[in-house]
């Protein structure tokens, strides 16, 4: 259990990290025609296994709750740690740019649809498909034998729902579209893929493999993407999109490359330091955005460019948005807000 907190830890923490850099870089908003554009492309490849990574933890950690706690248990503390901020601070977000004079009225059943279709706070974007994820995880909990059925389990969604849609898209053929694994559609793929890594080791020609796989990703994710983008004179985010190949062989290789660093080892010196930040980064990931608005209104000189400028905005940002979650979990209601 140590072992799996030590490389959690430092993962949470990272992907935090590299998700505020995402917002920061605002790659889809950038014009093409800059000439950061390639280093902002570069790095938005670099980061991109952060999502999928909480998906993983989420897996990783939460699919034998049972051995804790019974399923009502488990869903009530979604509630209060997940759904409760999630609501909180959308409904926050929307007052916000209602007052902005950004939204031209407000009604009860205008402000659910804008909640659950984060058509304002859409960084959120997020809560969706891990609230869809934990309604099977009961079903994933009350399996016995793990191991055999969840290799089995992530072999054909791997195959079904990701290798063959990307043959599909590179070679211009078609199947049906029935074709598919159900049972571990979207994101759940990886609430497997972190709950496998995390509890079995994999034998050497099975982290290679990932390995391998990840470089292949990571090279689609960045050279690839410019590559392709620069030929056709615009971005082109062919080969993005979290559940599609490149996402999910890079981030899978994420996973497993910190696993396997922490095999074994705590490096108590460094728990000290990020224990508290990974404690924090839901929160971050909460209030990041509302400083970042608030940063492109009241300093709309500041500029994003070049990878400097991008790094050191990024490192602002998730500093202050740690300080204030940080002061927020000291208080007996705010914290609440920030769990």
């Amino acid at each position: 259990m140590a072992e799996r907190k030590a490389y959690i830890t430092v993962l949470s923490v990272i992907s935090c990290f590299c998700v505020v850099c995402m917002h920061v870089n605002r790659l889809d908003a950038t014009p093409f025609s800059d000439a950061d554009w390639t280093a902002r492309a570069v790095a938005d490849g670099i980061c991109y296994f952060a999502v999928p990574i909480f998906f993983m933890i989420s897996g990783a950690n939460l699919i034998d709750y049972r051995s804790r706690y019974g399923t009502k248990e488990f869903f009530r503390r979604r509630a209060v740690k997940v759904l409760f901020p999630f609501l909180f601070w959308s409904l926050a977000g929307i007052l916000y740019f209602y007052a902005a004079g950004e939204i031209a009225e407000l009604t009860p059943a205008s402000v659910l649809l804008a909640i659950f279709n984060v058509s304002y706070v859409n960084t959120y974007w997020f809560f969706l498909p891990l609230f869809m994820c934990y309604l099977v995880m009961p079903l994933f909990a009350s399996v016995e034998d793990k191991k055999e059925v969840f290799a089995l389990l992530i072999a054909s969604g791997v195959v079904l729902n990701v290798l063959l849609p990307y043959l599909e898209t590179r070679f211009g053929f078609s199947l049906h579209e029935q074709l598919k694994n159900p049972v571990t559609f979207g994101y759940v793929l990886y609430l497997l893929i972190g709950y496998y890594i995390d509890h079995y080791d994999l034998p050497i020609w099975g982290r290679l493999c990932i390995y391998g796989g990840g470089i292949f990703g990571l090279y689609t994710l960045t050279v690839a993407t410019v590559s392709a983008s620069r030929a056709w004179g615009v971005y082109l985010p062919f080969y993005k999109g979290y559940l599609q190949l490149a996402a999910l062989l890079y981030s899978s290789a994420v996973f497993l490359l910190f696993r396997q660093c922490f095999h074994g080892k705590r490096p108590e010196k460094l728990m000290r330091v990020l224990e508290p930040v990974a404690a924090s980064a839901f929160g971050i990931y909460l209030i990041h955005r509302g400083l970042l608005e608030t940063f492109d209104r009241l300093l709309p000189q500041l500029q994003r460019s070049g990878a400097a400028g991008i790094l050191l905005e990024t490192c602002l940002t998730f500093a202050l948005s740690f300080g204030l979650v940080a002061l927020m979990r000291r208080l007996p209601i705010l914290r609440r807000l920030v769990p």
